[in-house]
């Protein structure tokens, strides 16, 4: 079944015509066709839309070459995490999945929390030390970037805190990767490691963070690329 139309404008259809019009376009029981490219996709909102936002999490492994690494500790019940003290690191990295949307930023997230019922202010810094390279030798892996982010501690005893940043930027930095290189199938390695702990206690406790997820964010088309491999938009 095809949408069916009028060539002069202003000639009405009949009202048959219109219900399988609204039937077609309700079920589009042949499914949708979209267009290929990366700027094309579904956008959320109706005031100002926009491209929405999907989370990744990073793979994470304890690197057995550092000097420090996380402890597995008891969190809650009979449920162990990561627990880091300062300069503990692991290894995580992530693949950009093929929604991205290409010359967006995109966000470091940590989630993280403490056991403690001691603590009463302070906060955690976090460090990231990423290298980014294009899929298909598109390009080899970069110099690496040294990106913080610091959060205030909650005083409550393991509430889960979100902290996030922008770890990309147009033309990238010394803190920050290159946006402008960041694509779809490009692999992001990670050197991930508790830069500071400042958390403050009533007492003379000094209690680690727990470390439940790394995550990245990044802005989504919803729809995937057209190619497996490149040139990723050619029909």
């Amino acid at each position: 079944m095809t949408i069916v139309t009028r060539a002069d404008k202003g000639t009405p259809l009949t009202h048959t015509e219109m219900d399988a019009n609204f039937i077609e376009l309700d079920t589009i029981p042949s499914g949708k066709v979209f267009p290929s490219g990366n700027a094309l996709g579904v956008k959320i909102g109706t005031t100002t839309p926009e491209f929405g936002w999907r989370t990744v999490p990073g793979v994470g492994f304890v690197d057995p070459t550092a000097p420090i690494g996380p402890t597995i500790e008891t969190y809650i019940g009979n449920i162990a995490e990561f627990n880091f003290a300062e300069n503990a690191a692991m290894i995580a990295r992530v693949q950009m999945p093929h929604d991205y949307v290409e010359g967006t930023d995109i966000y470091a997230i940590v989630n993280w929390s403490h056991n403690s019922d001691k603590v009463i202010g302070g906060s955690v810094t976090f460090g990231f030390e990423i290298s980014l390279a294009k899929s298909f030798e598109g390009n080899p892996f970069t110099s690496p970037i040294l990106h913080s982010l610091a959060q205030n501690a909650s005083t409550g005893q393991r509430i889960l805190m979100h902290s996030e940043s922008a770890v990309s930027t147009p033309g990238g930095s010394v803190t920050q990767l290159d946006t402008d290189e960041i694509e779809s199938d490009a692999i992001l390695i990670t050197r991930f490691y508790l830069d500071s702990n400042d958390l403050i206690t009533s007492d003379a406790s000094t209690p680690n963070p727990f470390v439940h997820t790394v995550n990245l964010a990044y802005q989504s088309r919803v729809l995937p690329k057209r190619n497996r491999i490149p040139p990723f938009w050619d029909e």
